[in-house]
C-alpha cells in the first residue's frame, strides 16, 4: 500500500469533519476473505461515541484475512481526494466524525458507485459514554484550554449552548444552575481545560455539562439520519451491535455485498470484539463505568426538564424512545 498525499486545505463539508480515514486497496481475492465487490466504493463511518474504535478494530481483523482489506491511515480526505484515491484503485474508506447535513452532500461523497454504512447511537448513551470517557481519557484536546480550541466546532457550540441554557427563561431546573456555573468557570479561568471543567463538578452535574458538549454530535446524527434517506446507506446502530453483535454485522456484511459463503468466516474474525462478552468489553470506552453509576446518571438525564426540552425531541426524531 502507498500512503495517499493529503492536502491540509479542505473544502465544503469535509472541512468540518476532522476525519480519521482508513483506505483499503484492492488485493488478490482468496477463497475466504472479507472484501466487498470490487466495482463499488465503500464508506464506513461512525461519530463520537457511536463505535469509531470498534469499527477500526473489526476492519483490522478483516484486513488480516486472506484476500482481506489492506488499510493505510490517510487523514483529512476531501471529496476531491476521494475521487483521486478511487482513480488510483482505493475503494474503502473509514472515518470519524461524519457530517451529512444535506442530501446533496451525501451524493457528493458517494458519487455514482458509493455505498455507506453509518453507525448511530441513542443520544442518551452518547452522553453517558462521553462523560465516562472524557473523565479518564488522555486525548490531547481534553487537556488544552477550552478558550484556545477555536478550531473545534463542537466546543464552540458547547459554549453557545451553555449560554443559551444559562439565559433561558423560564429556568430549566438544575441544568440552568449547572450551565451558568460551567460558563462562569470558563470565563474566570481562560486556561481551564474540558477535563478540568467536568472534574470540577460531581458526577450528577458533570453529566449535564457533557450533555451540552454532546449536543453538536446529536444534532449531526439527527441531520445525517434524514439526509441519507433515498441513498444506498445502511444505518447501523451501536445498540444493536451491543445486543446482537453477529446479527447486526451479518446485516452489514450482506449490505456490503460480501459473499454469503464468507460472511460467517468474517463474523468469526470479528467475534473477539463482541462487546456483549465481558472479556471483549474489558477496558473498552463503551463499557463505561460501573453499571450503578451509569443507571444513576441515566435517571439524572431523564428527570431533567432541560433534557426533555432540548434533547428528547432529537431522540424522538431519530426513533430512540424509552
Amino acid at each position: 500500500c502507498t500512503k495517499i498525499g493529503i492536502s491540509s486545505s479542505l473544502s465544503g463539508m469535509m472541512t468540518r469533519l476532522r476525519m480519521v480515514v482508513w483506505v483499503a486497496s484492492l488485493g488478490a481475492v482468496a477463497s475466504a476473505g472479507c472484501d466487498p465487490p470490487a466495482d463499488t466504493t465503500w464508506f464506513l463511518a461512525a461519530n463520537h461515541k457511536t463505535g469509531t474504535r470498534l469499527v477500526k478494530l473489526i476492519l483490522k481483523e478483516w484486513r488480516r484475512s486472506e484476500g482481506g482489506m489492506d488499510f493505510v491511515d490517510a487523514s483529512n480526505i476531501s471529496p476531491k481526494h476521494v475521487e483521486e484515491a478511487r482513480e488510483n484503485g482505493y475503494r474503502i474508506f473509514e472515518w470519524h466524525h461524519f457530517n451529512f447535513p444535506t442530501a446533496s452532500e451525501v451524493g457528493e461523497v458517494l458519487g455514482d458507485d458509493g455505498r455507506a454504512v453509518l453507525f448511530f447511537r441513542d443520544p442518551i448513551e452518547v452522553i453517558l459514554s462521553g462523560y465516562f470517557y472524557h473523565s479518564t481519557s488522555t486525548e490531547p484536546w481534553l487537556h488544552q484550554p477550552v478558550a484556545e480550541m477555536t478550531n473545534y466546532v463542537n466546543l464552540e457550540e458547547f459554549i453557545v449552548d451553555l449560554g443559551r441554557t444559562c439565559d433561558a427563561r423560564p429556568a430549566n431546573d438544575d441544568a440552568q444552575t449547572i450551565a451558568c456555573s460551567a460558563k462562569q468557570k470558563l470565563e474566570d479561568s481562560p486556561t481551564m481545560t474540558y477535563a478540568e471543567l467536568i472534574h470540577s463538578f460531581p458526577q450528577t452535574d458533570g453529566v449535564i455539562v457533557e450533555a451540552h458538549r454532546a449536543l453538536h454530535v446529536i444534532r449531526v446524527m439527527n441531520a445525517t439520519k434524514h439526509s441519507i434517506l433515498g441513498y444506498p446507506v445502511y444505518a447501523a446502530d451501536l445498540g444493536n451491535v451491543m445486543s446482537d453483535f453477529r446479527g447486526e454485522f451479518r446485516r452489514i456484511l450482506d449490505f456490503m455485498g460480501v459473499d454469503d459463503d464468507d460472511i460467517e468466516f468474517c463474523l468469526d474474525l470479528a467475534a473477539r470484539h463482541d462487546l456483549s462478552s465481558p472479556e471483549a468489553s474489558k477496558g473498552h470506552a463503551m463499557s463505561g463505568r460501573l453499571v450503578d453509576d451509569r443507571a444513576e446518571l441515566h435517571a439524572v438525564l431523564l428527570n431533567s426538564t432541560w433534557f426533555a426540552t432540548v434533547i428528547e425531541p432529537l431522540r424522538h426524531d431519530m426513533n430512540y424512545t424509552e
